[in-house]
C-alpha cells in the first residue's frame, strides 16, 4: 500500500472506456478503473436496482441548482451478477492488453450514502431498518466481489459522512453503519471512505460545515485509508488540513479542484503536497477532490482532466 496518487473514480463520460483507461496511464496516476463510464452518475449502478425511483426527490446546492434525486419506494432487490465486479474485470482487461500493470481502484457506495434514499417519512412495508439490511447485504456483495475480480481498492463513496447534519442524520450512526461495511472485507485490499461536500453543477450543498467539527467522528472509520477529501477545492483552500494533524491515520487529500476547468500548474500543486507532507507525514496519498464527472461536460474534457492528473503526479514525483 505504498501508492501516492489517485482519483475518485469518475472521469468524463466521453470516447471509448480503452481511452479513458489509456489517458490515466498515460498522466502515471497509480490507481485506474473505468471512469465509472457505464454510470449515469456514481451511485447509479446501485441505484438502479429494483425498489428504486428515479428522479423524484429534489437536492438544492449552495447555488440553487437541483438534483432529482431517486427514492426507495419499495423493497430493493439485489443484482444477479455484481456490478461492481464486472466494472473491475473490464479494467483489468484493457490493461492487459495494453500490457500495462497498475493498481486498480473501484467505487462502491456507502451504507450512508445509501440511507439519503430512503424518505423521511417511511417506506409502506418496507421498514427502514429492514432496508437497511438489505443494502448492507447488498453493498457487502458488491464489495467482496470487487475484490475477488482483481480491484486492489474499493472505494466507499460517502458524502453524507460530511453532509449527516444537511441529510438530519446521526454522524456517529453513519460510521458505525460504514464500519459494518468495511470489516467484512477487511484483508482482502486496501479499503478508502470518500467525503465530499456535494458537487453539483460546480457547486457545493453546504458551505458552511468544517471538518474541525467532524474529524472526532470520522477518524473512528475503520478504513485503511480516509478520503480523498475536498481540502483544496470550492472555498476549501488548504485551511483545514490541520484539522487532521496527529490522528494516527492515513489520509488522502484533494489539491486538485474539480469545480475549475483551470489546470493547476505543477509548483501550485508542489507546494499544496508538501504542506500535505508536512502536517500529515510522508504515507499522504494525493488526489482530485472529487470525481471529474461530478461538474457539467462542459467543465471537464478528457484533455483538461489528463492535464490536471498529469501535473498532480509531477508534483508528487518532483517531491519523492
Amino acid at each position: 500500500m505504498t501508492f501516492k496518487t489517485t482519483h475518485v473514480g469518475s472521469l468524463p463520460r466521453t470516447g471509448s472506456i480503452q481511452e479513458i483507461i489509456k489517458m490515466q496511464i498515460d498522466t502515471g496516476i497509480e490507481e485506474v478503473n473505468d471512469g465509472e463510464f457505464r454510470r449515469s452518475i456514481y451511485f447509479g449502478n446501485v441505484t438502479n436496482l429494483k425498489g428504486f425511483t428515479q428522479g423524484v426527490y429534489p437536492v438544492e446546492f449552495s447555488a440553487g441548482d437541483l438534483f432529482m434525486s431517486p427514492l426507495v419506494t419499495g423493497p430493493i432487490q439485489p443484482p444477479e451478477i455484481p456490478l461492481a465486479a464486472k466494472e473491475v474485470s473490464a479494467t483489468r482487461f484493457y490493461l492487459s492488453e495494453m500490457g500495462v500493470q497498475r493498481r486498480v481502484k473501484i467505487t462502491v457506495p456507502s451504507v450512508s450514502m445509501m440511507l439519503a434514499f430512503y424518505p423521511p417519512q417511511g417506506v409502506e412495508g418496507y421498514p427502514r431498518a429492514t432496508y437497511i439490511s438489505d443494502i448492507l447485504e447488498i453493498l457487502k456483495g458488491e464489495a467482496r466481489a470487487a475484490f475477488q475480480a482483481g480491484a486492489d481498492t474499493v472505494q466507499f463513496d460517502a458524502p453524507t459522512l460530511l453532509l449527516a447534519q444537511t441529510f438530519y442524520q446521526d454522524l456517529k450512526e453513519l460510521v458505525s453503519l460504514d464500519n459494518e461495511l468495511i470489516d467484512n472485507v477487511k484483508g482482502l485490499g486496501t479499503t478508502m471512505v470518500h467525503g465530499c461536500f456535494g458537487n453539483g453543477w460546480n457547486t457545493q450543498i453546504s458551505t458552511t460545515v468544517r471538518y474541525a467539527s467532524l474529524v472526532p467522528d470520522l477518524l473512528g472509520l475503520h478504513s485503511d485509508i480516509i478520503g480523498p477529501l475536498e481540502v483544496w477545492d470550492g472555498i476549501r483552500m488548504g485551511s483545514e488540513l490541520d484539522a487532521f494533524r496527529d490522528s494516527g491515520k492515513r489520509f488522502a487529500i484533494g489539491i486538485v479542484s474539480v469545480k475549475s476547468r483551470n489546470v493547476e500548474p505543477v509548483e501550485v500543486l508542489k507546494g499544496r503536497y508538501e504542506m500535505c507532507k508536512n502536517v500529515l507525514g510522508d504515507d499522504v496519498i494525493v488526489s482530485p477532490g472529487c470525481g471529474f464527472a461530478s461538474a457539467p461536460e462542459t467543465i471537464h474534457s478528457l484533455e483538461g482532466t489528463k492535464r490536471k492528473l498529469s501535473n498532480l503526479c509531477k508534483a508528487v514525483a518532483v517531491l519523492d
